[in-house]
């Protein structure tokens, strides 16, 4: 089966910092490319259907609370007309890969969980890396990294004389 390739990158996103620096660069990627963008938020299903009630749980309110994190964070990148930023429920990684089949990037944060730390949280973004048929870019979230980038930042920026000349 051919699957045509879409000007698309897709960013998966939550609130975290590493989530942050990928959408950053995403957007970056997609503007210099003239790509559309579409970030995507999954909450990750712990209930099982049939305890599903009328009245909001407390994760149902802290759902709501990180969403509107990521929601100000999508923001914050001021998106472009056609961009979407997307909430979902299911597994992160699987609807990450699903959702991306017809981009030409998927863009994720990495927080760097290593041995236990993945083994109980898992790797959305070791996932990815292992399953998709696209290019997958992960972006590193680390201390170093945030500063190497700002140095590089302040470097791009056009030389503005002060006062004294």
């Amino acid at each position: 089966m051919l699957i045509v390739k879409e000007n698309l990158v897709v960013v998966g996103l939550d609130d975290s910092a590493a989530a942050r620096g990928a959408l950053d660069w995403a957007a970056d990627y997609a503007r210099m490319m003239d790509y559309r963008l579409i970030a995507i938020h999954v909450r990750q299903l712990d209930v099982p259907a049939y305890a599903y009630t009328t009245h909001p749980s407390e994760q149902d309110l802290a759902d709501a609370d990180v969403f509107l994190r990521v929601q100000r964070m999508y923001d914050s990148v001021s998106p472009e007309h056609d961009w979407r930023l997307i909430r979902l429920a299911g597994r992160p990684g699987e609807e990450l890969i699903k959702r991306s089949k017809r981009a030409a990037l998927l863009v994720i944060g990495t927080q760097g969980h290593v041995g236990i730390g993945r083994l109980f949280e898992g790797s959305v973004s070791h996932y990815c890396l292992r399953h998709s048929n696209i290019p997958v870019l992960s972006y590193p979230h680390s201390p170093q990294h945030r500063q190497q980038r700002g140095k590089r930042s302040r470097a791009a920026m056009p030389y503005a004389p002060g006062p004294e000349g």
